[in-house]
């Protein structure tokens, strides 16, 4: 109960500190990483991962394309090129490449 004690101090002060930090920073060597985290999710003390949902379609009013393939009888080679855009985020940058 000691354990509970010093986590809901830390807590306090760091609410978003997840279990790992938190076996650090109060310097535990009484129970291992493991049995911390299994401590930690017994109690109902660990942390929920915000995640940022990256939306890369908008929805709603616009333009709108019509599809050009259908219809269309393809019977070789090279007669219907696709394009598609590739993202990457770097340093809060979105880059974009086409392939």
């Amino acid at each position: 109960m000691d354990i509970l004690r010093r986590v809901n101090e830390m807590r306090a002060l760091h609410p978003r500190m997840g279990s790992r930090s938190l076996h650090v920073a109060l310097g535990l060597k009484q129970i291992g990483i493991t049995k911390f985290e299994q401590f930690m999710s017994r109690y109902g003390l660990t942390v929920n991962v915000k995640r940022k949902r990256i939306i890369t379609t908008k929805n709603g009013p616009g333009k709108r394309y019509p599809n050009l393939t259908n219809g269309k009888e393809l019977n070789g080679i090279n007669q219907l090129i696709v394009v598609d855009i590739t993202y990457y985020i770097m340093d809060g940058k979105t880059i974009y490449i086409q392939s």
